[in-house]
C-alpha cells in the first residue's frame, strides 16, 4: 500500500480554494507543473477560485519608452498614411501588434527594425531617431519619463 505525501493534501486544498495558478502551486511545493497538473486531473478537485488570467498588459495608460521611441512612432504613423496595419507590418517584417506598439512609442527596437523603418520612411536612421523636442517639450510640456 502506498502512502500519500503530506504535500498532496495541502496542494489539493490550494488548487480548490486559492486563486493560485498551477505554476504558482508547483513553485510553492517545489514540484514540476506536470506533477501538479496530474494531481489536479486525478483528484477530481473543482476549482472554486479560478486563477486570474494573465496576459499582455494593456497599452492604454502606458507612456512611451522615450522621446526618441515616440518620435519614431509618429514618423511610422505618418509613413503608413492610408495603408492597412497588416500590410505595413509585413513591409517592416513585424507583427501588427508590434507595429501598434511601435506607433505609440512602447516598443524597444532592434537595429534590424530601425533599418527596415528607415527604408520604409525614406529617412536615415539618425533623422528617424531625432525627437520632436523643439516642438513638443520646450514649450513647457514635461518629459514622458522623469
Amino acid at each position: 500500500m502506498t502512502t500519500t505525501p503530506t504535500w498532496h493534501a495541502t496542494a489539493l486544498n490550494d488548487l480548490e480554494n486559492s486563486g493560485l495558478s498551477v505554476a504558482e502551486i508547483a513553485a510553492k511545493y517545489k514540484r514540476s507543473v506536470v506533477t501538479i497538473r496530474k494531481l489536479y486531473q486525478r483528484s477530481g478537485v473543482v476549482r472554486l477560485n479560478k486563477p486570474k488570467t494573465k496576459g499582455p498588459t494593456k497599452r492604454d495608460n502606458r507612456l512611451p519608452i522615450s522621446r526618441e521611441h515616440h518620435a519614431i512612432g509618429i514618423r511610422l504613423n505618418m509613413a503608413r498614411a492610408g495603408r492597412g496595419v497588416k500590410e505595413f507590418a509585413d513591409t517592416l517584417g513585424v507583427s501588427h501588434v508590434a507595429l501598434a506598439q511601435m506607433e505609440v512609442g512602447q516598443y524597444d527596437f532592434r537595429l534590424s527594425h530601425l533599418m527596415a523603418i528607415a527604408k520604409a520612411t525614406n529617412l536615415p536612421i539618425d533623422a528617424l531617431m531625432q525627437s520632436f523636442e523643439s516642438n513638443l517639450y520646450k514649450n513647457g510640456r514635461t518629459n514622458a519619463r522623469h
